[in-house]
């Protein structure tokens, strides 16, 4: 069976500012932040997590940010279903028809 992948947007609010937060309150540097998610086999730089916390980059695959999050120790979990539960209503369950 072929499977096929579909991508739904998602707006965290403030998302820049909380990874920078974590970062920051990590004393870690955005190189050393690449570095540790490089380590977790994902390619990604120093001038990507800028881009990232300055919002430059408007869309972001949920698996970079999963792995930045890891990186930083940071659970997202909460903010995610909030998110969906706002922007997805059609996801609730008990929405059956």
């Amino acid at each position: 069976m072929k499977r096929m992948k579909v991508s739904i947007t998602i707006d965290i609010p403030n998302l820049e500012e909380v990874l920078r937060g974590a970062r920051n309150k990590l004393d870690m540097s955005q190189n050393d932040l690449a570095h540790r998610v490089h380590s977790q086999g994902m390619r990604i730089t120093a001038q990507n997590i800028q881009r990232v916390e300055s919002g430059e980059t408007k869309t972001l695959p949920y698996e970079t940010l999963q792995k930045i999050c890891d990186g930083l120790g940071l659970d997202l979990d909460k903010e995610l279903r909030e998110a969906c539960q706002v922007q997805l209503p059609f996801l609730e369950a008990g929405d059956e028809k």
